[in-house]
């Protein structure tokens, strides 16, 4: 959800998320809730993808979709990197440990 929201943000002329087809929600059609990090991540490669490749790489759509696409893999990898701070910051595990659930 709060990807979503930062990808409607960032689409400032509306070319990808406005209600008529084809938006970025079309992407997530064919895929079963939950959806995880790298599904989502995939689904929206697949749909920024297929935007540049169907319009003229000269035009403001083709533009457009090249910048969503940067702004997505942007997102993606500070996602990554937030995970990669938290796992550092972890205490290791013993086997030992007592897991509470």
């Amino acid at each position: 959800q709060k990807i979503l929201q930062i990808i409607a943000k960032e689409d400032t002329f509306k070319l990808f998320t406005a209600p008529a087809s084809p938006s970025v929600l079309d992407a997530f059609k064919d895929i079963q809730e939950p959806v995880g990090l790298q599904e989502c991540q995939q689904a929206l490669s697949r749909f920024f993808t297929a935007a540049i490749t169907s319009s003229d790489s000269s035009t403001f759509y083709g533009a457009e979709a090249r910048r969503m696409q940067q702004v997505v893999e942007g997102i993606f990898a500070e996602i990554q990197k937030e995970y990669a701070s938290k796992a550092q910051e972890a205490p290791p595990r013993d086997i030992n440990d007592e897991v509470v659930d």
